[in-house]
């Protein structure tokens, strides 16, 4: 009967380990997986941190649960001794191991929404710097091409042409000089009134592909200047996808008020703007400015990666349903913010600002990866120096656990001696007789020689 007690004792303590380690893994799979889908957007480091709870979900529940089988193997005595105390302790371990992925999931949740907000400001900034860049030097440019506009000595030069004139005039020749010299033009080309070239300075590119056409009517300041007379730009690329930017000015003779010419003054972008635009605050390897300039059904861009103007690009696209809401928002005009996929479908942030005087929308990106990089090295190291301190305070509470134990099952066998002590002590005394039986069948085990008499 003694063993049938035990038995049903030593069940109701292994579906209790069972019950317990049940329920643990059920809440910790339920609570720590909703949490870290909540805090953490990134699905490659939420498969990593995942991968990693698991882990250490294992090894921490197998080394709990290998103590409490150890335990469940003790005598009677010291289980009821000890119980109080062990689920006391194994509810420490349990906290503990709960406590443990929520150090670096808060680490980064907290730094996380700072760099994120950081990562905005800067990117904002930096957009906001670029556009000024565009905006002062485009308006120098235009302001070059007005100057040579409101020449009238050269525009009544360049209509005498017209009539079978020289270009080798000091009136011509002088200005395109200065020009050139100071301003550092790529080529400076006359056309005549039927459009046809007269005169070139310096190397004109071959015209591979019009990005845009843009006129510049609000920087004109000749009010009878309307359609066709008012400044223009061209943006381009070459065979070599070398970029360039035209400026065509209409060249009025006032007297008569009308267009005698054209001059193009050509910049080479990739010597004079974009080494200005390829700046970046740090080092990176995926920053990226883009230009951009919609059209009816596709979108002209030019790339322009951080720090290396040399690998700049530009082509178009067209619209589709993966790009078309994020280009649309791009050429907004309104500045903004922008967070998800790019064009390319890498994870990015973003912020874009329209370009005044030039019909161009500037978005600068950086990979959110590379943005959370530092992060994701601090979480790893946090997560490693918190699984392996957790260890050691679980071994080191375990030792000093086992060494109470101990203790007190020392405490228990020397009063058990001290109490047979006693017991032998009277049992020899020669005033009382005394008999030891057997607790189910009565025999007698020892008795005195004082019973006996």
């Amino acid at each position: 009967m003694g063993n049938s007690r035990n038995t049903k004792s030593q069940a109701l303590s292994s579906a209790s380990i069972v019950l317990y380690y049940a329920l643990f893994a059920a809440i910790w799979i339920a609570a720590s997986d909703n949490l870290l889908s909540w805090l953490i957007e990134d699905r490659e480091w939420l498969k990593l941190l995942s991968m990693g709870k698991g882990f250490l979900f294992v090894a921490l529940t197998s080394f709990l649960l290998y103590l409490l089988l150890n335990l469940k193997s003790r005598t009677e005595i010291t289980e009821e001794k000890t119980a109080t105390s062990s689920r006391r302790l194994y509810w420490l371990f349990a906290f503990q191991i709960f406590l443990m992925p929520l150090i670096p999931t808060l680490v980064y949740s907290i730094h996380g929404h700072q760099i994120k907000q950081n990562s905005h400001s800067d990117l904002t900034a930096l957009a906001t710097v670029k556009t000024e860049q565009i905006e002062t030097w485009l308006k120098e440019r235009l302001a070059d091409g007005l100057l040579m506009q409101n020449d009238q000595s050269f525009a009544q030069a360049i209509a005498l042409i017209n009539y079978g004139g020289s270009e080798a005039t000091d009136a011509i020749q002088k200005p395109l000089q200065q020009l050139q010299q100071n301003k550092a033009y790529q080529s400076l080309t006359i056309l005549d009134a039927k459009n046809a070239p007269r005169l070139i300075y310096g190397h004109m590119p071959v015209h591979k592909t019009i990005v845009d056409s843009h006129s510049h009517e609000k920087l004109d300041t000749h009010a009878l200047l309307t359609g066709d007379k008012v400044i223009q730009t061209s943006w381009y690329w070459d065979e070599n996808n070398r970029l360039y930017l035209d400026i065509h000015v209409p060249l009025i003779d006032m007297r008569l008020n009308q267009t005698v010419g054209t001059l193009i003054m050509t910049q080479d972008l990739q010597t004079t703007l974009l080494p200005q635009l390829q700046n970046w605050n740090g080092v990176t390897n995926t920053g990226k400015t883009y230009l951009l300039q919609p059209h009816d059904d596709r979108l002209a861009f030019i790339q322009i990666p951080a720090n290396d103007v040399t690998h700049t690009y530009a082509t178009d696209r067209r619209y589709d349903e993966n790009t078309a809401s994020l280009l649309k928002l791009a050429i907004s005009d309104e500045p903004g913010s922008y967070e998800g996929k790019d064009i390319s479908g890498n994870s990015v942030i973003a912020s874009y600002i329209p370009v005044k005087y030039s019909g161009w929308h500037l978005f600068v990106q950086q990979d959110q990866a590379e943005i959370y990089a530092p992060l994701y090295t601090l979480v790893y190291w946090i997560t490693l120096v918190v699984f392996f301190a957790g260890l050691i305070v679980i071994f080191v509470v375990s030792l000093l656990w086992r060494q109470q134990q101990y203790t007190n099952q020392l405490e228990i066998q020397r009063q058990t001696s001290e109490k047979d002590r006693l017991l032998r002590h009277f049992f020899e005394l020669p005033l009382f007789g005394m008999a030891i039986t057997h607790t189910q069948t009565g025999r007698w085990i020892r008795f005195n020689d004082q019973l006996a008499e």
